[in-house]
């Protein structure tokens, strides 16, 4: 009976046996297709069809897995058949229980291991290691000696992986002592590899292939290169200052990077969420770096993790934390950001006890910039409550686009307030985020429809002469209608010298009326302005655009070849005004006080005056020109 019994045992062990063998060579070759897709990815700046494929070829990667557990169970409990079927032989032989293994201690050991069911789990509480399919041969690594920087558990330098420069980290603590792998920083390195195998996202730091030898020396995780360096480094190590809009986008893109983690099934929590980890590329995009600390969500994870300026409160104090510790990290990251200093950089911490007492005990928050804007103010305050609860989630903050708002806040004025609106609800990208720049042609088409702009008839947008002196105005270098772009600060700044910003045609009108202007040569340099006034009669004079927005100078040429300036205040919304005299528009101002500023004659050739002069000769009889009153 046991005889008959551990030969079919023995037949099932071997066709699962050679299942397995033929899963596993279909597995390895999967793995080849997917390394070339995602070499394709990068080479193709994460095409969506591309994508779409590489999503295939991983959904039919976690069939074969699913597969293979199957198997491997089915195999466990034949070997364990097999293997009482020996006992029960070996206890007959001995007549005697004494050596027998305990079959309920097996039986719990195999409950742990697989359960009561054969159920498949969706979320696991652990992170699966197995990085074959990511391994490199080390001689494809080639290291070079430029140094980018220290993560968690090594150095990074810059190397080149078949052709194509990326980042190369290697381990330089004692990861072995007398001879034994210290298992705990093998495993926090696996774990960063394991974490980053399982995400694929713009803002999340791209892996490429991993390199683990022990035995030999090896530990090596080759990424995506970053040349821009960390974020901290770009503000506190810097040769030049970080725009706020910059450091905004800096701010979301870290956001949606963290909210892909932490969307992830299973839920993938950072844990060491600061500036250091935030990696910018050549194109200014950040991304979100250094797994290393990184754990899947599970009830009441304790400890502390991460750098203790960032830490939240319940991590400081070694109580059950969730992804809203990443929340409080950011809020962190968010004032450091608009403050550009290091958080509590003026508190004098010793230790972490220090920090504790302040953050924990006190409650108290690094200080916030007085010119720090109020939407920003806001999501701070909320990021680093101090009840889990009542912070936001990374979902909240992307999907309410606030980071956008402030950014377009900090671009676009109050009183230009509709401006704001404008853009963020047309101008965007498939995935929501604000753009930066916007074709010529996309902008205006969706600025004709917004402020319903009367064209005349049979005539081209393209052609039409309220069309063109926009473009002049907000894309000053475009060589034709069709060509350039409008960039978000420039079209800030153009609402501060010709809005307020309103549904109908009255900016625009603005525009034509201010341009039309005799002698108006706009944003000319006050360097060139002086070349093209040089040597000028008497009474010469021009108006260009001030230095600040909003405002205009008027230079006009006095006795002894010398240039007088006069500046126009104005803001957007409001009069124009020279000394305590204040005019409606600017065309009225130059009218009223030509003679006192003695004003006797433009200088002629401007863009500006040609852009007319060749329109006129273009319209036939059913076009009227706009010209304002008053030249």
């Amino acid at each position: 009976m046991a005889s008959s019994g551990s030969i079919f045992t023995n037949k099932e062990i071997r066709d699962a046996e050679e299942s397995l063998s033929k899963l596993q060579k279909k597995q390895k070759r999967l793995a080849a297709r997917i390394d070339e897709a995602c070499g394709k990815l990068v080479d193709t700046k994460f095409d969506r069809g591309l994508m779409d494929e590489l999503e295939e070829l991983e959904k039919e990667e976690v069939d074969i897995g699913t597969k293979q557990l199957e198997l491997t169970r089915s195999w466990v409990l034949l070997r364990r058949e097999l293997r009482r079927e020996v006992l029960v032989e070996k206890k007959r032989q001995l007549k005697s229980d004494a050596e027998l293994p305990n079959p309920t201690s097996i039986s719990k050991m195999e409950m742990r291991l697989f359960g009561h069911t054969s159920t498949k789990r969706t979320l696991v509480s652990e992170l699966d290691h197995d990085l074959s399919t990511w391994e490199l041969d080390s001689g494809e690594i080639t290291i070079l000696k430029d140094k980018l920087g220290k993560g968690t558990f090594g150095s990074v330098v810059k190397g080149k992986l078949r052709g194509k420069p990326v980042a190369v980290k290697t381990i330089e603590t004692n990861w072995k002592v007398n001879g034994e792998v210290n298992a705990k920083i093998l495993d926090g390195f696996r774990n960063e590899c394991a974490v980053m195998t399982k995400l694929l996202h713009p803002n999340v730091l791209l892996l490429m292939g991993v390199c683990i030898e022990p035995d030999e020396g090896k530990l090596i995780m080759v990424t995506e290169l970053m040349p821009r360096g960390s974020v901290f480094d770009l503000l506190h190590k810097g040769s030049e200052p970080i725009s706020f809009k910059q450091r905004m986008r800096f701010a979301r893109d870290t956001a949606l990077g963290v909210n892909w983690l932490h969307l992830s099934t299973p839920q993938i929590l950072h844990l060491d969420l600061k500036t250091q980890n935030i990696l910018v590329d050549e194109n200014w995009v950040a991304k979100v770096a250094d797994f290393g600390l990184s754990r899947i969500k599970k009830r009441d994870i304790k400890g502390a993790v991460g750098s203790p300026l960032y830490m939240a409160p319940e991590v400081l104090a070694e109580q059950p934390y969730d992804e809203k510790a990443d929340v409080f990290s950011f809020g962190i990251i968010l004032c450091e950001l608009v403050s550009c200093k290091i958080p509590y950089e003026d508190k004098d911490f010793e230790s972490v006890s220090d920090v504790f007492r302040f953050v924990v005990k006190n409650q108290k928050r690094p200080t916030l910039p007085l010119d720090c804007p109020q939407r920003l103010v806001r999501l701070i305050n909320q990021c680093w409550d101090p009840d889990p609860k009542k912070r936001p989630s990374f979902k909240t903050i992307v999907e309410s686009q606030v980071l956008d708002e402030v950014m377009l806040d900090s671009i676009i004025s109050e009183a230009n307030a509709p401006a704001r609106a404008f853009w963020l609800r047309s101008f965007k990208t498939n995935e929501g985020n604000v753009l930066d720049h916007v074709p010529w042609k996309v902008f205006a088409k969706a600025f004709i429809k917004h402020c319903n702009v009367n064209l005349p008839k049979k005539t081209k947008w393209s052609d039409a002469l309220e069309m063109k002196a926009l473009q002049m105005a907000l894309v000053p270098n475009a060589e034709s209608i069709k060509t350039g772009a409008v960039s978000l600060e420039e079209f800030g700044r153009s609402l501060e010298w010709f809005g307020p910003f309103t549904p109908d045609e009255r900016f625009i009108k603005n525009v034509v009326d201010t341009i039309h202007i005799n002698g108006f040569f706009g944003d000319i340099t006050s360097e060139n302005a002086e070349r093209q006034m040089a040597g000028k009669q008497v009474g010469t004079y021009m108006l260009r655009f001030s230095s600040k927005p909003g405002c205009y100078t008027v230079t006009v040429m006095e006795a002894d070849n010398q240039l007088k300036h006069y500046r126009i205040k104005h803001r957007a919304g409001k009069g124009y005004s020279i000394g305590s005299h204040d005019y409606v528009s600017l065309p009225e101002l130059v009218k009223a006080r030509k003679n006192d500023l003695g004003l006797k004659r433009f200088l002629g050739g401007s863009k500006y005056a040609q852009l007319f002069v060749a329109h006129e000769s273009q319209v036939d009889g059913t076009y009227a020109v706009i010209a304002p009153k008053g030249h």
